[in-house]
């Protein structure tokens, strides 16, 4: 998040000045870790059963993945 926080207003000033290659692969890294690892392993794998089971959360519980 650091990245396009400090890439975001750069981009606007001077689009030309950006290597939008080592954006694109920063995107990508993120994704990768964000959603495909953290995301699908470790929540829908691990944290959501959980909370599905517990009857603390019965939202979750109801709702399909």
């Amino acid at each position: 998040m650091i990245v396009y926080a400090e890439t975001s207003p750069r981009l606007v000033r001077e689009a030309a000045g950006i290597d939008t290659g080592a954006l694109r692969e920063a995107a990508a890294l993120f994704r990768a870790f964000g959603e495909d690892y953290h995301e699908r392993n470790l929540e829908e794998g691990f944290l959501f059963p959980e909370l599905r089971r517990s009857a603390a959360m019965p939202a979750i519980r109801s709702t399909p993945c």
